[in-house]
C-alpha cells in the first residue's frame, strides 16, 4: 500500500430489530459516501420467524456493504437469558475477530446490543452509542443501556435531558447532542403531499402495540385483551401490531391471535415503511410502545400509555397515562378515551436534521 494513502477506517453498525434499522438506515447511506468501510450486524429478532423475520426485507438495502449475520436467540429455547449470553458472546466475538472494525455503532437498549457492546469493550473496540442517558423504568432496557452507556467511548444523545445526564456521568468532549434520527424521518415524509391512508380509512382507527413489561409485574396481556374488548364495544376499528421478542412476548401473541378474524380489526407483524402512514392517519395510540413517547408527539396524536414501561421518560402533553391496575384499569381508560389533549410537540427529541449532525460528528471521532 502506498504510503500517503491511508487506510479505510472500518465501522460495524449492529442492528438486533426493525425498529433500530430503519433509524440506522439513512445514517449508512449518508456515510457509505464516505471513504470508510461499513458492515452490518443483523441479529436479535431480525431472524424471528414468528415476528415477521425482517432480514429477509432489509438484506437487499444495501449494495456494496457487507452484510453479517448473527443469529443466536432462534438457537435458544425459552428465552434462557445465560444461554442467549454466551452463544452471543461467543458468535458476535467470533465476527468482530474476522472482521476487526476500529468502531462499532450500537443504537438504543436492547439485550443484544448490551452483549454486542460488552463483547466489543473486551476486545478493545470503540463504541459509539446513541440513545443512552435516557430512563424507562418498566423495562430491562433500562439496565441494558445503562450498561452499554458505561463501556462507549462516544455518547449520541437522543434528548437535551438525556445529554446532560450522559455530560454528568462521561467527559465532555466524548457527548454529543444530534437528536433523534426518527425526527428527520419524520420531516421527510411530512413534506410529502397526498399521502392516502393505509388499511383504513382515516382518522377512523386506532394504532395498538404491547410490549412485554420486563421490570414490573403488569399482567399486559390481561391489559391488552381489557383494551381490544373495550375499544370494540365503543366501536373502534383497531389496527394492531405484534410485540418485541422480549420474555412474554408469547402471551400477548396469544391475546392478538383471539382476534384474528374478527371483524374491525387488521393485524400486522410490522408495518415496516407504512408506519408514518398509519400514525400520521389513525385516530390516536394506544399501548406502551415508546413510538408513542418519541414518534407520535411529533404527528400532534393522542397517545394512550399503559403502565409503567415507559416510566422515566420525557412525556409530550399530548399522551396520557394509565395505570395498570386491573381493578381500576377500565374506568381509567374510559376516562382516557374521552379526555382531549393539546395537539402540540415539545420537540423533545430535537427538530431534524440529525442525519447532518451525526455524520459530521462521527467524521470528527472516525479517526
Amino acid at each position: 500500500m502506498n504510503s500517503k494513502e491511508k487506510e479505510k477506517i472500518k465501522i460495524v453498525f449492529f442492528t438486533g430489530s426493525r425498529a433500530d434499522y430503519t433509524t440506522l438506515k439513512p445514517l449508512i447511506k449518508r456515510l457509505k459516501k464516505n471513504n470508510i468501510e461499513i458492515i452490518i450486524y443483523f441479529s436479535g429478532s431480525h431472524f424471528t420467524k414468528i415476528l415477521g423475520n425482517t432480514f429477509q426485507d432489509y438484506r437487499n438495502d444495501n449494495k456494496g456493504i457487507k452484510i453479517k449475520k448473527i443469529n443466536f436467540f432462534g438457537e435458544v429455547k425459552n428465552f434462557e437469558k445465560k444461554k442467549i449470553f454466551n452463544l452471543g458472546k461467543k458468535k458476535i466475538s467470533k465476527q468482530l475477530l474476522i472482521d476487526k472494525p476500529n468502531f462499532i455503532y450500537i443504537l438504543g437498549d436492547r439485550y443484544e446490543a448490551m452483549i454486542a457492546s460488552l463483547v466489543s469493550y473486551d476486545l478493545g473496540i470503540k463504541i459509539i452509542h446513541s440513545g443512552g442517558g435516557e430512563t424507562t423504568l418498566g423495562s430491562k432496557d433500562n439496565l441494558y443501556r445503562d450498561v452499554i452507556s458505561k463501556v462507549s467511548s462516544f455518547h449520541m444523545a437522543t434528548t437535551k435531558k438525556s445529554f446532560l445526564k450522559l455530560k454528568r456521568k462521561f467527559s465532555n468532549q466524548s457527548v454529543f447532542f444530534p437528536g433523534s434520527a426518527i425526527v428527520e424521518k419524520i420531516n421527510n415524509f411530512k413534506a410529502k403531499k397526498n399521502i392516502k391512508s393505509h388499511f383504513f380509512k382515516k382518522n377512523k382507527f386506532v394504532l395498538m402495540t404491547f410490549h412485554p413489561a420486563t421490570s414490573s409485574k403488569e399482567n399486559i396481556s390481561k391489559l391488552m385483551l381489557m383494551s381490544i374488548q373495550l375499544l370494540l364495544d365503543q366501536n373502534y376499528k383497531i389496527l394492531i401490531t405484534y410485540p418485541n421478542q422480549d420474555p412474554g412476548y408469547i402471551e400477548i401473541l396469544k391475546v392478538i391471535n383471539k382476534f384474528k378474524y374478527k371483524k374491525n380489526i387488521i393485524i400486522k407483524k410490522n408495518l415496516g415503511d407504512k408506519y408514518f402512514n398509519v400514525v400520521k392517519n389513525c385516530k390516536f395510540l394506544i399501548g406502551n410502545s415508546s413510538s408513542g413517547i418519541i414518534e407520535a408527539p411529533y404527528f400532534k396524536k393522542k397517545v394512550i400509555n399503559i403502565g409503567n414501561r415507559q416510566k422515566g421518560r420525557q412525556i409530550d402533553k399530548t399522551v396520557i397515562d394509565v395505570t395498570p391496575n386491573l381493578k381500576k384499569f377500565k374506568l381509567n381508560l374510559i376516562k382516557a378515551l374521552r379526555k382531549k389533549v393539546i395537539k402540540s410537540s415539545s420537540n423533545f427529541y430535537g427538530k431534524g436534521n440529525t442525519i447532518q449532525k451525526q455524520v459530521k460528528i462521527l467524521n470528527k471521532i472516525l479517526v
